[in-house]
């Protein structure tokens, strides 16, 4: 967009669209933005984007002054009236803007990592657009800038080393080396680029010649299927271009608002990518934890085996005085099999330990048999998503794309964080001292967990769907009081499906004691070492 071509052409243009033209008031309400807002009706703006590497001049009669988050710059070029706009020089890429009956000139630097906009008076920088006090009340010297020359510059080098145009240099190094103003982006999207390299040193420069007066002189401007903006015509190019404009102006003003659009939106594209891609990973680690429940059933089998093997010893009261006991006498499977377990306990209490770990993970295998289906489900989605956001290269496309599939996303997890309110998954309630947590549902119990410390207490109707109720347990190892546990039973009972029993039993343990199963639906977890308060359903 700030080629040397395209800007030779883009202040011919501008030159007719700002002459005569009353400044207004210069402001900038973007980072690395400059405006100069015109007084006359339809006038418009020059705008000047001072970002690398999408810096870009360009006039735009469709946009007014914001109203608000603006800030004003260059106060002094308020009501001067502009009388040119050029290239300062055939050199390099600086544009001045001079004024009636003022010495004062803006120059533009519209190259290199640090582009800026500077204001000066005779031999003076009065100010500049970005780190002004760096360069306020300094010589114009400063800024090196080239030359002023006037008229046609010579651009190519008709008479270029033959040794090297017959040298092993990449074609791109070529034309540069004949042509240095040629714009680089270019070189990939020109037709028959590999015909040029090949060629004669004669027919190279030919060539280039050729491309140059075009470039020079051009009819229209357009943008390339890669992005590029271009100045020659379109059949010498290896492919069609996307869009084709009248002046460079309007080419310009279109490629860089698509890139800006690109770069607001190309975030977002990449956070979601990356959020189905992790669950996709994670749907797949579920469903693989899940298809291993017949090897669940398995070690369930063989705890219980162990438990049956310590309940027959004699004397099963007995205390275990090492952290292992090794099977003997009992079958084929099991004899040299080591047990473990801590020491200075009885060989009961071993076997009870057993059975729960046996419990548990005969019911992580159940719960994971139900879930296979959703799981596959899940991951036949989130792979659908993942190819559908690759087949996208326009801006336009993924916000359609976005609002068309809003509620798909919301249903898969994956709705847009931008949109979501940032509210609690839970209720909170105050009972004394403590604060208490209710869910809202399956998943805000799971979020709710997950947030909660190990030394909190979790309670839940026992038998019945309801809410999980998590007393904030700040830490402490002890219990709460007894009217604050049975307090929060009676919500926890309040929110469950026994609401209208009289009586409901309700199950509380440390969130220690909690476990969520791998692969087990949202709001299902296993609990161990609880107790149970049967209590009369009372709404906070």
């Amino acid at each position: 967009m700030n080629n040397f071509y395209t800007l030779n052409t883009l202040v011919g243009e501008l030159r007719y669209k700002i002459f005569d033209k009353e400044v207004i008031d210069v402001v900038s309400f973007k980072k690395n933005q400059i405006d100069i807002i015109l007084a006359q009706e339809d006038a418009g703006k020059l705008t000047f984007s001072a970002s690398h590497p999408d810096t870009a001049l360009f006039h735009d009669n469709r946009s007014s002054s914001p109203s608000k988050n603006k800030v004003s710059v260059f106060p002094q070029l308020k009501g001067k009236i502009i009388s040119d706009i050029r290239l300062f020089s055939r050199l390099d890429r600086w544009v001045m803007l001079s004024f009636q009956s003022s010495e004062l000139r803006l120059y533009l630097k519209l190259f290199g990592t640090a582009p800026n906009v500077w204001l000066a008076d005779n031999d003076h920088i009065l100010a500049s657009f970005k780190k002004n006090s760096a360069w306020m009340d300094r010589p114009v010297s400063v800024l090196n800038l080239p030359e002023e020359l006037e008229g046609e510059y010579e651009l190519i080098n008709k008479e270029p080393d033959e040794a090297r145009l017959n040298s092993k240099s990449a074609v791109k190094e070529k034309i540069l080396f004949i042509d240095k103003r040629f714009p680089r982006g270019l070189i990939r999207e020109l037709k028959n680029i590999e015909v040029l390299d090949a060629s004669e040193p004669a027919d190279i420069v030919r060539t280039i010649e050729h491309w140059s007066h075009l470039l020079l002189h051009p009819n229209g401007a357009c943008i390339t299927q890669g992005g590029s903006l271009c100045l020659l015509p379109e059949q010498e190019l290896n492919a069609p271009a996307k869009r084709s404009f009248s002046s460079v102006n309007d080419a310009v003003r279109t490629l860089f608002l698509e890139r800006n659009r690109q770069n607001r939106i190309e975030p977002r594209k990449k956070e979601l990518e990356s959020r189905v891609q992790r669950k996709l990973k994670n749907a797949m680690q579920q469903l693989q934890h899940v298809q291993n429940a017949e090897s669940r059933e398995e070690q369930a089998a063989e705890l219980e085996d162990m438990g049956h093997y310590l309940m027959s010893r004699p004397d099963p009261e007995s205390l275990v005085k090492d952290d292992a006991i090794v099977i003997s006498g009992w079958s084929s499977e099991m004899d040299g099999k080591k047990i473990h377990g801590k020491p200075g306990c009885s060989k009961i209490q071993w076997a009870q330990r057993l059975y729960q770990k046996a419990a548990g993970l005969r019911k992580e295998a159940s719960l994971a048999s139900g879930n296979e289906k959703r799981l596959n489900r899940q991951i036949k989605e989130y792979q659908k998503v993942i190819e559908e956001l690759k087949g996208m290269e326009h801006p336009s496309e993924f916000e359609a794309w976005m609002k068309k599939n809003s509620e798909r996303l919301m249903q898969a997890g994956l709705g847009s964080s931008s949109n979501k309110q940032e509210t609690r998954p839970y209720r909170l309630i105050q009972m004394g001292s403590y604060e208490v947590w209710i869910g809202k549902n399956a998943k805000s119990n799971d979020e709710m967990l997950s947030s909660s410390h190990k030394e909190d207490i979790w309670m839940h109707a026992r038998g019945s769907a309801g809410s999980h109720v998590i007393i904030r347990n700040q830490g402490r190892a002890d219990w709460p009081q007894k009217p604050v546990l049975l307090e929060a039973a009676a919500v926890a009972a309040a929110h469950s499906k026994q609401a209208g029993s009289a009586l409901v039993p309700v199950q509380m343990a440390k969130r220690k004691h909690i476990r969520k199963p791998k692969g087990a639906a949202p709001g299902m977890v296993v609990v161990t070492n609880e107790r149970v308060e049967m209590v009369s359903p009372k709404k906070p």
